[in-house]
C-alpha cells in the first residue's frame, strides 16, 4: 500500500512544535490509546498518516480537538515497534507535503480529506546553493560543540528541494519557520528564506543555553 491509498481518509497524528518533512525521518513515541488505535489501523491498511502541527494561536475546533495547520507533511512507517504496555515507538518517514480538509470525526482519532502539494521547481544559483551547504556544515559544528553526540551527514548531492527540506528539519531550530517553509512551494525562495533563517541562528550562535536540536 502507499500515501496514496490513504489520501481520501488520511489519519491525523496532531503534535505541538513538531513538523514532518518530505523526505527525512521522524521518531515518535505514541503511548495515548486513541493514537495506538490510529497505529494500528495504519500498520493493518495502508502504513501512511500525516503530523498536523498545532496551531498556537487558534482555539479549538468545534469537537473540542485543538486545530492544526492545514498544510501538514504525510508520511508512511518505516519501523514499528510495540512495547510489553502497548505503546509503540515508531519511525515515519515522510513522502510529500499536503493540504487537509478535515473530515467529521467518527471513531478514535482526526481524518482529513488530504491532497498532495507538488513543488515550483524554480532555479536555485550555485552561489544560493553553496551558501545553504555552508551554513548548515557551520551549524552542524556549533551543535557539535554543544553535544559531540550529534551527528547528522548533509546531503551534498540532493536536489535543492530534497536539501532544502533535509536542513530545516535537522536545523531550523523554531516551529513557526519550520511550518513556514514546508508551506513554501516555490523552491527557490524556500532556500532564499533558510539561508536568512540559517545566517541568523549562526550569528546568534554565542548564545547556545538558547538552542534546541530536532
Amino acid at each position: 500500500m502507499s500515501l496514496d491509498d490513504a489520501l481520501a481518509a488520511l489519519p491525523i497524528f496532531p503534535l505541538p512544535r513538531v513538523t514532518l518533512f518530505p523526505g527525512t525521518e521522524l521518531p515518535l513515541h505514541i503511548f495515548e490509546p486513541r493514537y495506538r488505535q490510529m497505529l494500528e489501523d495504519c500498520l493493518a491498511t495502508h502504513q501512511s498518516m500525516a503530523v498536523g502541527t498545532l496551531r498556537e494561536d487558534a482555539e479549538g475546533e468545534p469537537h473540542g480537538e485543538p486545530q492544526v495547520h492545514r498544510i501538514a507533511g504525510a508520511g508512511v512507517v518505516t519501523r514499528s515497534e510495540r512495547l510489553a504496555d502497548g505503546r509503540f515507538n515508531i519511525v515515519l518517514l515522510g513522502k510529500a507535503r499536503v493540504v487537509l480538509e478535515e473530515l467529521p470525526l467518527q471513531g478514535a482519532y482526526r481524518r482529513a480529506s488530504a491532497r498532495v502539494l507538488h513543488d515550483l521547481e524554480a532555479p536555485v544559483s550555485n552561489a544560493d546553493r553553496s551558501a545553504l551547504i555552508s551554513l548548515a556544515a557551520r551549524f552542524a559544528d556549533i551543535a557539535r560543540k554543544l553535544n559531540p553526540r550529534f551527528s547528522v551527514d548533509i546531503p551534498a548531492l540532493a536536489s535543492a528541494s530534497e536539501l532544502s527540506d533535509f536542513v530545516t528539519a535537522h536545523f531550523v531550530l523554531h516551529p513557526d519557520a519550520r511550518q513556514a517553509l514546508l508551506e513554501t512551494l516555490d523552491v527557490g525562495a524556500r532556500v532564499a528564506h533558510l539561508i536568512d533563517i540559517l545566517s541568523s541562528q549562526v550569528a546568534y550562535s554565542s548564545r547556545p543555553k538558547e538552542m534546541t536540536l530536532h
